[in-house]
C-alpha cells in the first residue's frame, strides 16, 4: 500500500494487486542483475491467480528460471502473462488494452516487458478499487450490502494457464 499511496492514491479499500510504479520494478529487475525479475514475474502471476485468473505462479515463473535458459520457456510465459492481464482487464470491464506479442517482443530487450506487464496491471487495481468504492458507496446510501465486501477473486472461463 505504500507504493500506491506514493503514486498519489490513498486506497481505503484494499486492491487485490499492489499498484507499481513500472519504472522502479524496471530498474529493480537491473540493479539486482536480473533477479527481481523472477520475482516480479511470480508476484504479477499470484496476483492474478488471487484475483481469479487461472494460473500457477510456480509454473509460469519456472519458464523465466531455468527455462529461460533456453528462451522459448521464457518469451512463451511472457507472452501468456500477458493475455492473463488481459483477461483481468475484461474482468473489471476495462477494454483490454494489453497487446501480449509486444510483451513479448519487449522481453528480448533487457526486460523491458516489465515496465509494459505492469502498467497494464496497475490499470486493473485501480479500475477495481474504483468499482469497490463505487460498491461501497452505493452500499451507504442505499442500505443494501450488495457486493460491497468483495475481496476481487473472480470466476473467469477460457483463461489462460500454464
Amino acid at each position: 500500500m505504500a507504493l500506491a499511496r506514493s503514486l498519489g492514491e490513498t486506497p481505503e479499500l484494499p486492491l487485490p494487486g499492489l499498484v507499481r510504479s513500472p519504472l522502479n520494478q524496471w530498474l529493480l529487475v537491473i540493479v539486482t542483475l536480473g533477479i527481481y525479475l523472477v520475482v516480479h514475474h511470480w508476484t504479477i502471476n499470484r496476483e492474478l491467480r488471487d484475483f481469479g485468473v487461472e494460473v500457477d505462479p510456480t509454473r509460469a515463473t519456472l519458464a523465466v528460471f531455468p527455462g529461460g535458459l533456453v528462451v522459448v520457456p521464457y518469451l512463451v510465459t511472457v507472452h501468456r502473462t500477458g493475455a492473463r492481464i488481459g483477461v483481468a482487464q475484461e474482468t473489471v470491464g476495462l477494454t483490454p488494452s494489453i497487446r501480449p506479442g509486444l510483451g513479448t517482443v519487449a522481453a528480448m530487450f533487457a526486460a523491458a516487458q516489465i515496465p509494459y506487464l505492469q502498467s497494464e496491471l496497475n490499470q486493473v487495481w485501480r479500475a477495481e478499487h474504483e468499482q469497490a468504492k463505487h460498491k461501497e458507496s452505493t452500499h451507504d446510501r442505499s442500505g443494501n450490502p450488495g457486493d460491497a465486501g468483495r475481496t476481487g477473486a473472480h470466476s473467469l472461463p477460457g483463461r489462460p494457464t500454464g
